[in-house]
């Protein structure tokens, strides 16, 4: 592995806690865990001799009958079972903790010794870890996040259907509550003509329990408090569910993945409904017996690790969806990134109110979330409240992507982070379950759940927090500078070689008992102990060296010339370890190689420390400089504005530039970008931008800062924009939301809308085009006068030249009879004004801004 690191994974058999589970011969299961055997670098040349040895005799020994030849030889006659009890393990910890340069922490000892339960992953999903991954080919859509849709599996059950009846597509959760909700005295027959229609295996066990339920006596309040306590969680965690070949550790999975969601101090009465559900479930379709309330069964761990190129798979998938709108590539792609990044649960991300979030509104640098119980969910306990530093596990382009759909929220006064699109219920499980299986159902990684995620976060930070920053970035995706950055946040700078290190990691995970941490969420403790092992500098002589591996000086010296001590002819065994490892048989596992597409590229190496710089706003971001305007309108002096973001000569640039659009040069106001009817807010004249209130358009603008940092790279573009300003604010004025060109201005005009499509694509646009000519008649008081006419003849030719021009134009083309010669405007992207659609003043607002700013940037 990574840092010439050699390990040999073994499965313990473990009858009370495994990450698998193995059916036999005579139909019982057995559970094993797994564990890395560290080979450290005195057991690596005694590995090669054995394999050497071993090449024409047996295969190697089993790991029980090691331990027990190791406790016969010293004569404390242990086995693998009580070896944890041994003196010969108390001492050789000891010897652990006094090697040079090693630094084993108790916790540490413990997993050394077994003594701390805990499970690394299954070999396979190792190799799968270090291999490529398939690039998915799944199409997404917005229903896949706002319904919930049940996917067919290829069971026994559908294949007793002969004929092909379209399934109950309805939501099953909401029907059943819907008919609970009705008459009393209908609920058992319509439950039954609801059991009978095509549902889906889950769908159908769900209606049976109910109706079980209510044949039994309970009263109907019974049955609204059962469905909404498991309800959803059951169909959720069922959706690909094969019932026919569900063995009870299966259930066991489901019905542990309903329960993580829960309070700990209500799951009695979880317990109670998941006992009443799966009673039915044995009832009527053979499930297999379970102890649900614990005792009985074993403790069975989902071992997970996400590489980073799963992570970027994922987010790569969500951006290239073309039926996806938007904004639900925005929130699915975020919500992957805190589940990625952050390690909270997936309930704890849905829950999340706007308010929850702090942040920096002078710098808008540093964001945080607050992890605490709301209306919406509540925590597992008290300890799971938490606060979480977004700025620093977030990378600057996933903090940028967080940072616009907050403010987007926040603007829109919304309640939650995470709604339904033009709704304000917040996205359900469901919502990121649902794309995220359908992303890789098709890959090596169609079993990872939303929980997968968290235990992945956990390992990684036990990593950063133990491990050299070296070794830690080939599992995190984090450069050193950023790990190093997030140790000293957790562990402070005076404490990198600290104690409070797992005390730090079981408060970042939310858990009241570390047992709980190691057990069921650290996968890397035995990786975590041997890059401490390898650490320690060990010497042999070379004769000793020469007789283990059969090498000779000349070849050591060859190797490294730093290998050898020439005057005690000692062997420096780390600087060795790659000419040993090559000799050794042993299957080699490196990260595979992978393309991280834009605009999710965080794979380079990015200083934090460096300024993050905007082709638009140069070293600043929008909200800082808006900020800084808002903020002089209020009253404030140019220096206390721009004292903690700015440049004083950028923040005077700034300002200069602001008052010189919004004034005449005998300094009269001219009314063209700031509107008459907007109030000051003191003695100073207004000079911000005019802000939007709605998120769509809101959702619009940030599309249009985001073409336009494409745009603005191209130095050809940049020019052909700053034309186009000129253009705009000799035309624009606060009276008509519309820019006009006459026809004369025919190819101006043309260019102008070639831009503006670019910043905003041509659907978002109504061009307006009408041919209007005088027409003299005598009026009432029998004088000559000219009235408005439409050319009609004249306005097709140019409607069809416009057509033949402007192939790719997607949306409205009127020909309206108010001016002569081109409109142009915005489409509002609220609902239409009876008959006809809104305009808005989106553009004016993005165009305001870069007349601004025009100067910060080459």
């Amino acid at each position: 592995m990574a840092d010439d690191m050699l390990m040999m994974p073994i499965r313990v058999l473990s009858p009370e806690y495994g990450n698998e589970v193995v059916a036999t011969e005579n139909g019982l299961d057995e559970v094993y865990h797994t564990r890395l055997v560290i080979i450290d670098d005195i057991s690596r040349l005694w590995l090669l001799k054995l394999q050497r040895q071993y090449q024409v005799q047996n295969e190697f020994p089993k790991y029980h009958q090691v331990v027990r030849r190791l406790g016969e030889y010293i004569g404390e006659n242990f086995t693998v079972n009580s070896i944890h009890k041994s003196s010969y393990l108390r001492h050789i910890a000891i010897y652990w903790q006094t090697m040079p340069e090693v630094y084993l922490d108790i916790q540490i000892v413990q997993v050394l010794t077994g003594q701390q339960k805990q499970t690394s992953m299954p070999i396979d999903q190792w190799i799968r870890y270090f291999q490529s991954i398939k690039t998915p080919n799944a199409i997404l859509s917005d229903e896949h996040v706002s319904k919930l849709v049940i996917e067919s599996s290829n069971s026994a059950e559908d294949s007793l259907v002969g004929v092909k009846v379209e399934r109950f597509r309805s939501d099953a959760v909401k029907e059943i509550r819907s008919i609970l909700n009705n008459d009393k005295r209908q609920v058992e027959s319509q439950l039954e003509s609801l059991l009978i229609q095509n549902l889906y295996p889950n769908q159908e066990r769900l209606v049976r329990w109910m109706l079980d339920l209510l044949t039994s006596g309970n009263k109907i309040n019974t049955l609204k408090r059962y469905l909404s306590e498991i309800g959803n969680g059951f169909i959720a965690g069922t959706r690909t569910t094969d019932f026919m070949q569900c063995s009870k550790h299966d259930y066991h999975y489901l019905y542990n993945e309903i329960i993580a969601e829960k309070n700990p101090n209500k799951l009695g009465f979880t317990k109670t409904v998941i006992c009443s559900l799966h009673h039915s479930l044995k009832r009527y379709y053979q499930a297999p017996d379970i102890d649900i309330r614990g005792g009985g069964d074993p403790q069975i761990v989902s071992s997970y690790l996400i590489p980073n190129q799963v992570y970027h798979t994922i987010l790569n998938c969500i951006a290239e969806q073309e039926t996806l709108s938007d904004y639900y590539k925005q929130a699915l792609s975020i919500v992957t990134i805190l589940l990625y990044r952050t390690g909270m649960r997936i309930s704890e991300i849905l829950g999340l109110q706007v308010k929850d979030i702090e942040y920096d509104n002078q710098g808008f640098k540093e964001y945080n979330v607050i992890v605490r119980s709301n209306a919406h969910r509540d925590l597992k306990s008290d300890d799971g409240t938490r606060r979480i530093c977004l700025s620093l596990l977030l990378l600057p382009k996933e903090i940028e992507m967080f940072k616009k759909l907050f403010h987007l929220k926040e603007n829109q006064s919304s309640r939650y982070l995470f709604t339904l699109a033009y709704q304000s219920s917040p996205l359900s499980r469901h919502s990121i379950e649902q794309p995220l299986k359908r992303i890789l159902e098709n890959t090596a990684y169609h079993d990872l759940t939303m929980h997968s995620f968290r235990h992945n976060v956990i390992s990684n930070m036990a990593l950063i927090l133990r491990c050299n920053p070296t070794f830690a970035q080939q599992f995190t995706g984090y450069d050193e500078m950023q790990i190093v950055k997030i140790k000293t946040h957790f562990l402070g700078k005076k404490r990198r070689v600290s104690t409070n290190h797992w005390d730090a990691l079981m408060e970042f995970a939310g858990h009241a008992d570390l047992n709980t941490t190691f057990s069921s969420y650290i996968h890397v403790a035995d990786l975590i102990a041997s890059h401490q092992l390898q650490q320690a500098k060990l010497t042999l002589p070379l004769d000793v060296v020469n007789k283990l591996i059969g090498t000779s000086r000349m070849d050591l010296k060859q190797h490294n010339t730093l290998a050898l001590e020439s005057r005690d002819d000692k062997v420096n065994l780390s600087k060795i370890r790659p000419y040993v490892n090559r000799k050794i048989e042993c299957k080699k596992l490196k990260l595979a190689d992978y393309e991280v597409k834009a605009p999710h590229s965080t794979s380079r190496i990015i200083d934090t420390d460096k300024e993050q710089s905007s082709a638009v706003f140069g070293r600043y971001s929008r909200e800082t400089i808006e900020k800084l305007l808002c903020d002089l309108e209020d009253g404030q002096t140019l220096g206390d504005a721009s004292r903690l973001n700015f440049r004083y000569d950028d923040a005077l640039m700034i300002y200069e530039r602001a008052l010189s659009l919004v004034k005449n040069d005998d300094g009269t106001l001219n009314h063209k970008l700031i509107s008459k009817r907007r109030k000051q807010g003191s003695n100073h004249i207004v000079i911000a931008p005019t802000p939007l209130h709605y998120r769509e358009e809101q959702a619009l603008v940030y599309q249009c800062f985001d073409n336009l940092e494409a745009l603005y790279t191209s130095k050809a573009s940049r020019r052909e924009i700053k034309q186009m300003l000129k253009v705009f604010y000799e035309k624009t004025n606060t009276s008509k939301s519309e820019i006009r060109f006459s026809f004369k201005q025919e190819k101006l005009f043309y260019s102008y809308l070639k831009i503006m499509c670019q910043i905003l694509p041509s659907k978002h646009w109504r061009v307006n085009i009408s041919c209007i000519e005088s027409e003299p008649y005598i009026n009432e008081k029998n004088k000559k006068a000219y009235r408005p006419v439409v050319n009609k003849a004249a306005q097709i030719k140019r409607i069809e030249e416009f057509r033949q021009k402007v192939p790719s134009f997607e949306s409205e083309l009127t020909s309206l009879g108010t001016y002569n010669g081109y409109a142009l405007t915005v489409i509002s992207p609220l609902k239409q004004k009876g008959n006809s659609k809104l305009s808005s003043a989106l553009m004016s607002y993005v165009l305001h801004f870069l007349l601004i700013v025009d100067g910060l940037t080459n």
